[in-house]
Order: structure tokens, then sequence, then C-alpha cells
């Protein structure tokens, strides 16, 4: 054994299992993104269950990773029949590869029945021994991780060109990238232009621009982030402005559902009554993006009007939105209703003006849920920052200082 193999098998399971999630997208693109399964979140230590690192490509292909330090006879060959037990109990299966990632040498013999255990599964086999893993570990472009796991120094010098050309095609267009960001969500607290163009390219294509673990980690969570806010600022906002309808027009006809239509089954028996909106009501519910947006963008800048007597000062995207709702161009019916209060404005004048909307927008709990969101995605926003411009302190600090 090499000193590099020696110090591979003082690592913890949960230790291994870490390195191979990071080492093996290094030696092949295709092993990129795999999911722990077999260890406890938090700890190096492991649970039981196959397997211990997956991840399945768009054709539905699958790779399931195997990792152990257990040099006793059999162990291998009993994990891999539990991962072809798993991959066995799910339909509409396509391939199948079984990767062993050990700290051990097995027995030929043991290695000779995992192949024919997955080769009677239409399953390929591949095992990845401490022999293999140290000998990844010791090529000049893993020596970082190397240095990560197993506090063995780089014995190659940094090459000062190669370390400015990552600095230009890495970390400056990161940090571009990371500032207009941050100019976006200032620029629109719910509805910025997220892109995350150059992120999602790190992230998907890490076995190329292989950054450090811990900003990996925070520009993943960060576009996690991004897009569970963009998802939901849509839905969320166009809600608050259904509710919104809703209650102007309740207030001002007494109801806002007009019937109740019957639901059939297969054999033509009615199941139950499903309530019958106002047309009104379903038009303002069908919004684009672009039209919540506005509604959004301008109450957060709105000045504060006399509402109460200037009706036509208020949102005018809203305002838009409302009058629409009753032209009679819009709708499929005529409609005959009397309000149930008086008042000398229209029915869409009234809606809009019944409440102050920037007001009843802040004070939603939708408003509520978005606003810890945005909070989130603002500190993730700055702790990337944070990051890479502790990285261009390192490389200022070695390589450009006079």
């Amino acid at each position: 054994m090499n000193h590099t193999e020696l110090r591979i098998t003082s690592l913890s399971a949960g230790q291994l299992e870490q390195l191979a999630l990071e080492l093996l997208p290094r030696m092949n693109y295709e092993w990129d993104n795999l999911v722990p399964s077999g260890r406890k979140e938090g700890t190096n230590q492991t649970r039981k269950g196959q397997p211990d690192l997956w991840t399945e490509d768009k054709a539905g292909n699958c790779i399931y990773v195997e990792v152990t330090r257990d040099s006793k006879k059999g162990k291998i060959q009993k994990d891999i029949q539990s991962c072809l037990d798993t991959y066995n109990s799910f339909k509409d299966k396509n391939s199948l590869m079984c990767i062993a990632f050990t700290a051990t040498n097995p027995q030929h013999n043991e290695v000779t029945a995992c192949e024919q255990l997955c080769k009677d599964s239409s399953a390929s086999f591949k095992l990845i021994h401490i022999h293999a893993i140290a000998k990844e570990l010791d090529k000049k472009n893993n020596q970082d991780i190397r240095y990560k796991y197993l506090q063995i120094p780089s014995d190659q010098s940094s090459d000062p060109q190669v370390i400015m050309r990552i600095k230009r095609m890495l970390y400056i267009p990161l940090k571009d990238e990371l500032l207009q960001l941050k100019v976006e969500h200032q620029k629109s607290i719910f509805f910025p232009e997220f892109k995350l163009n150059f992120i999602k390219k790190i992230i998907s294509e890490q076995h190329k621009f292989r950054v450090n673990s811990n900003l990996l980690e925070t520009l993943t969570n960060l576009q996690k982030k991004v897009e569970k806010f963009y998802h939901s600022a849509e839905s969320k906002c166009t809600i608050v402005i259904r509710n919104f309808f809703v209650e102007g027009f309740t207030e001002l006809y007494g109801f806002i559902v007009e019937g109740h239509a019957p639901i059939y089954d297969d054999e033509g028996e009615v199941v139950f009554y499903e309530d019958k909106y106002v047309e009104e009501y379903d038009i303002v519910c069908d919004l684009s993006r672009s039209f919540v947006k506005n509604i959004i963008n301008y109450s957060q800048d709105e000045l504060q009007y006399d509402w109460q007597n200037h009706w036509q000062n208020h949102n005018p995207h809203l305002v838009n939105l409302f009058k629409s709702s009753f032209y009679e161009e819009n709708l499929t019916y005529s409609t005959k209703r009397k309000a149930i209060i008086k008042t000398d404005l229209n029915a869409a004048e009234y809606i809009v003006s019944h409440k102050h909307f920037s007001t009843y927008f802040q004070e939603s709990r939708e408003f509520k849920e978005l606003s810890v969101i945005s909070s989130e995605v603002t500190n993730i926003i700055s702790e990337s920052l944070k990051q890479v411009n502790d990285i261009f302190d390192e490389i200022y600090d070695k390589y450009e200082r006079i």
C-alpha cells in the first residue's frame, strides 16, 4: 500500500461515502448529481439500506453505488444483491449500473460473483477498489479532494497562470452573475428576473469546474431556493388578487358563487355539485405571469393616494383587470345584478377601492410566506458573494500582491 491507500483505510464509513460522492463525478461526468441515501444527515455515520448513492438520467437509466470499508468475505456480494432487489422492485426500469466503491481489495471470485449477479438481472457491474481510488486521488487535478479527506498536501506547485485563468473563466463571471441577481432581487422583490445560467452550468458540470464543496453546496442551495421562489411567487400573488376581488365583489353583491354545476360519474350519475363562480371571477383568476408581476411590482412602489375619493389613482394594472372582467364582450352571459349597498361607483370602481390593495397585500399570509423565502434568497446570495470574495482575496494574497 502507498501512503494514500493507508490514509483511505482510516476513513470512517460516512467519510468514505462523502469521498465517493465528490470523486465519482470527476471520474465520469455521467456519475454527476449522485444522491446520498446511506449517510445519516449531519454525521459521518451510515444507515442500513441500499444503495448508498444513486442517480438517474433523463432516460431512466440508473446508477447505484455501494460504498464499503468492510473487508468481510461476501459483504460486497450481499450489498450488490440488495441493490438489485431495490432496483427490481421498481416498474418501468431501464438499464442499471452497480458500482462497488470499496476501501478494500476484494478477492477475484467475489468480483466474478457480483458480475454474474448483475448480468442475471440485465445490469452491469463496476468495481472501484482502494488501489483505483488512491490512483485517482494522486492525480494532479484531484489532490484538493485528497487533502480535504486525507490531509495529504499537494505534491504539485500551483501554476500562477493556471490560477489566473481559473479566476478569469470561473470566478469573475460567477461574481458578475451573483451581483446581477442581487440587483434584480432588489429591483423586483417577488418577481426578479433570475436567470442563473452560469450557476446552473457550474452545478451541472462540476466535473469540469470543480469549485470547492462549500461553495458548490451554497450555489446548489441558491438554485433550489430561487426555483422555489420563482414557482411560488406567481401562484401566491394570484391568490391575493383573487381574494381581494372576492371580498370586494361579495361586499357589493352579497355572493360570488352563482350556482352549482352537477358532476357526473362514468355511468351518468350525479356524484356531487360543484360551486359555479361568477364569470368575472374566472376572468380575474385567468392571469398571465406578466400581468401578476405588473400588479405586484406596482403595489410595492405605490404612493399613498387619497384612495377613498380617487379610485382611478389606484394600481392601474389592477384597475384594468377588474374593468375588463366586467366588459360585456368578455362575458358569455349578460347579468342584471343589483348591488346590496348604495354606491355611486360602478362595480369595478367599487371593488378596486373597497380596500387599499398595497396594504391588503402586505397584510396577507401569502406576502408573509413569500417575504420569508425572499429573505432566504437574499442571505444565500450574500453568502455566495462572500465565499467568492474570500477566494478572490486568497488569490490576491498568493499570486497578485506585489
